[in-house]
């Protein structure tokens, strides 16, 4: 069987795990696309920030009433190569350990209420905390980070004695 039949049968059989990490693999190399393009086009790079202000969640309350689609977007977007590796990887790694136990339908939900939880955290703490004040009007958040540690902190709590060898 080749590598990307592999790929269609765990889609297509609804493997929550394997969505995930397709889905934040295919929207990182569409934007990486839409990028190159816009830059083929002598776009500035201006339009690539607006772009990610889209889909990126931000502090600013009056910006996140027009964007609030961010809330979910935000969590399957990545910037750099290495941010979306090491997320993924540890996606990857610790949802073997989660579908194990939990199953993989039960991975997505996990994931998606991590990632909500996590944009909620990061708007509190920048609207709230006095040090942030100057960042808000312009700071925003992309990754997987949230959802990554969601799964995490599951497993973590439903098997704290598992071993997981380097």
């Amino acid at each position: 069987m080749s590598f990307l039949s592999e790929i269609k049968m765990r889609f297509q059989r609804a493997e929550g795990l394997y969505r995930l990490l397709l889905i934040n693999i295919i929207v990182f190399i569409g934007l990486k696309l839409v990028k190159l393009v816009m830059f083929l086009a002598g776009s500035d790079g201006f339009a690539h920030v607006n772009l990610l202000d889209n889909v990126a969640v931000t502090s600013n309350l009056a910006s996140l009433a027009k964007h609030p689609w961010t809330f979910f977007t935000y969590m399957f977007v990545h910037e750099g190569f290495f941010h979306i590796l090491f997320n993924m990887l540890i996606l990857y790694w610790l949802g073997l350990i989660f579908c194990e136990y939990l199953g993989s339908r039960k991975i997505v939900p996990v994931y998606i209420m991590g990632g909500f939880a996590g944009a909620l955290l990061y708007i509190g703490a920048y609207n709230l905390i006095p040090a942030f004040a100057d960042a808000v009007a312009y700071s925003r958040l992309i990754g997987a980070s949230a959802g990554v540690i969601a799964v995490m902190v599951a497993i973590a709590t439903l098997v704290p004695n598992y071993s997981i060898p380097l």
